[in-house]
């Protein structure tokens, strides 16, 4: 936290630095407070309503949203002023560069990594995925570019990575079962078709390999994403459509389970 808010003194605006805890149990807010912050304490929401609910808070006609783990460099800050300043309204996008084991990295898909983070109050808010959540502009709104770059430190280490992606791909199988409904058959067809093709295109078509031993892990851990996703929506469609433990696969409603070993249950 101490890099986030170094990066900001360069900016030339007036400005508040509001801070979003939803209950966090280390020191945050104590940490926030001292360099000058306003702790916002809220109740989780989900990503994107808990940051839908705090613009309602914020002070100033316009908002820059940064994550604890960005740190926005002076190129993009002079940016940021210019576009409040001297330019016509709109919604702002900034280029992110990602960083993973603390390299940054600059192909297989991540880089440039084009997302909206600058708008006047009103103008945008974010939509209600549960997972990836992004910043949409409000009908009629333009949407233009920041010059500079946003820092973004995600994965500096192998735990966090594999931490994150299990609630990650948990909240995703969420996410297709809201939106598809039950489908085993379908999740198993993308769960073995998927993994392989997302290793390959971040590895090879986009040139992941450039990145080094980084790039491929990367891509190997992104098709073991891939494939957890899919595990857990097939998961969640299994157990819906009445599937159990000890059964090869889900009943139809109101048939009694077979008894397990019988030749015509599995051929």
């Amino acid at each position: 936290m101490p890099a986030f808010f170094g990066s900001l003194k360069p900016l030339g605006l007036p400005h508040e630095v509001v801070i979003v805890d939803s209950g966090s149990r280390d020191r945050t807010a104590a940490v926030a407070r001292k360099a000058g912050a306003r702790v916002l304490r809220v109740p989780w929401e989900g990503f994107a309503a808990t940051r839908n609910r705090a613009f309602g808070s914020c002070r100033a006609d316009w908002i820059l949203v940064l994550d604890a783990d960005e740190n926005p460099d002076s190129g993009l800050l002079a940016s940021v002023e210019r576009a409040v300043l001297l330019e016509p309204p709109a919604v702002w996008s900034v280029n992110r560069l990602n960083y993973f084991l603390g390299k940054p990295i600059r192909h297989g898909g991540w880089h440039p990594d084009r997302h909206l983070r600058l708008f006047r109050k009103g103008s945008a808010a974010f939509n209600e995925r549960l997972v990836h959540e992004g910043l949409e502009a409000a009908k009629g709104v333009a949407v233009r570019r920041l010059d500079g770059l946003l820092h973004h430190h995600s994965y500096p280490d192998l735990d966090g990575y594999l931490s994150r992606l299990n609630r990650y791909t948990s909240l995703q199988a969420d996410e297709l079962f809201r939106r598809k409904g039950a489908s085993p058959a379908t999740a198993v067809a993308r769960m073995l078709v998927d993994p392989p093709l997302t290793a390959f295109k971040m590895y090879v078509l986009k040139l992941g390999l450039l990145d080094g031993g980084e790039g491929a892990a990367l891509a190997l851990l992104s098709a073991t994403s891939t494939f957890w996703k899919y595990a857990k929506w097939w998961h969640r469609s299994f157990s819906a459509l009445g599937g159990a433990p000890g059964r090869p696969w889900p009943l139809e409603p109101g048939a009694e389970a077979p008894e397990l070993g019988e030749p015509g249950e599995y051929l």
